[in-house]
């Protein structure tokens, strides 16, 4: 649906078949514009504040702009998280990869417990040999 598979690839009746899908059960697209999807975002922010973060550094995905700090509650508040954003300690980081529409938490194994005691997240833990679609750089 965001044009990222070959046309030769393409499969417009599934296409269809899952947009009508989306439709019938109002089930929400994965989010195709690079943020954080809004299932996460909330629960996310509530688990690092309660590990003991009041704020975060956010930046864009091209690392043009200064990172900005952040008051967790006011991201809370006005919906404001970026495509990256990492706590002031850089002991954790969070991205959203565009293309594979999946987060990917940054953390050692003890900060990411502490998060999934708090709210437990759907995923797996990436090792050195974990590949990623479009990636630049290896994980």
């Amino acid at each position: 649906m965001i044009g990222g598979i070959k046309p030769q690839f393409q499969n417009k009746t599934w296409e269809k078949q899952i947009l009508r899908l989306y439709e019938e059960s109002n089930i929400i697209n994965p989010c195709d514009d690079g943020h954080i999807s809004p299932f996460l975002e909330n629960p996310l922010l509530y688990a690092l504040k309660e590990i003991g973060y009041d704020f975060l550094l956010t930046v864009d995905e091209h690392g043009i702009n200064q990172p900005k700090k952040m008051q967790i509650d006011y991201l809370i508040a006005n919906d404001l998280l970026d495509v990256c954003d990492y706590t002031e300690d850089h002991q954790l980081l969070f991205a959203t990869h565009w293309d594979s529409h999946c987060t990917f938490l940054c953390s050692s194994k003890k900060i990411i417990d502490q998060i999934l005691e708090i709210y437990f997240f759907e995923g797996f833990f990436c090792t050195p040999k974990t590949e990623v679609y479009w990636g630049l750089h290896d994980i």
